[in-house]
């Protein structure tokens, strides 16, 4: 008896471990399906939404090009018949000894400007005229009220401007695609380096003692340093360098 229930037992234990393994093949199997649908489903779905991205955005190319056409076309023949004018606004910036902006006036408002000149304390103003084509400012530098705001492009570039201030060095770039310093009698001196580290650059400066270095490369390798006494003189096809004690005439 005992001998039959002994091999009962392990007839049921070979049964009970023969069904786990299958169990565990099968959940295995399931696991491994769903692994390789869910990849695929996955590929399907990135690939799907990348073609409908690329067919919307083509269609709307085409839309705003269909849009557009007329529009342009009608925009040209207004302004080549001079029916329509663009309103260009110069600006003229004031700014302090220190480098800040104190005040901003449209150059159009000659009265106000004129006030502005009597009222405001300032060491040099901006004119910042932008360039409808290029859509560049130009900024023009005067280290005193000028007597005409007509002003004429430098054709000269410096390779590199380099200022050095309480052991930290600034790159100065006189000209990119939103702006452009390379004007005629623009004057690279103390306040405009205040002025373009704070308001270009964005970063403080010690008002109260700025020692600086400033080493320029031009066009021919030759290497320029300026110090607070020095400055530099824009000119057409050229530069000029002069101490403090020479008059700016602008």
């Amino acid at each position: 008896m005992n001998i039959y229930l002994i091999l009962l037992l392990s007839i049921l234990i070979c049964v009970k471990a023969f069904i786990l393994s299958f169990q565990n093949k099968n959940i295995n199997n399931v696991k491994n399906k769903l692994t390789e649908k869910t990849t695929q489903l996955m590929i399907s779905l990135c690939y799907n939404c990348v073609y409908i991205y690329s067919l919307c955005n083509i269609k709307f190319n085409i839309i705003k090009n269909t849009i557009n056409r007329p529009f342009m076309l009608l925009w040209s023949y207004l302004k080549e018949n001079k029916i329509l004018t663009e309103k260009i606004i110069n600006t003229i910036v004031f700014i302090d000894a220190n480098g800040n902006e104190i005040n901003k006036i449209l150059k159009n408002n000659v009265e106000i400007l004129e006030l502005a000149c009597k009222k405001n304390n300032y060491s040099g103003l901006f004119l910042m005229d932008k360039n409808v084509e290029t859509e560049c400012v130009n900024n023009v530098f005067y280290t005193s009220f000028p007597t005409t705001f007509d002003y004429n492009i430098s054709k000269i570039s410096f390779i590199s401007i380099e200022l050095e201030h309480e052991n930290k060095k600034y790159s100065i770039n006189l000209k990119n695609n939103k702006y452009n310093y390379y004007i005629i009698n623009n004057c690279l001196n103390q306040t405009f380096f205040k002025y373009y580290i704070k308001n270009i650059l964005k970063i403080p400066i010690n008002e109260t003692k700025f020692d600086y270095k400033v080493t320029i490369i031009d066009n021919d390798v030759n290497i320029i340093t300026l110090f607070p006494n020095k400055y530099l003189l824009i000119r057409e096809d050229d530069y000029q360098i002069h101490f403090l004690e020479n008059n700016i005439d602008k």
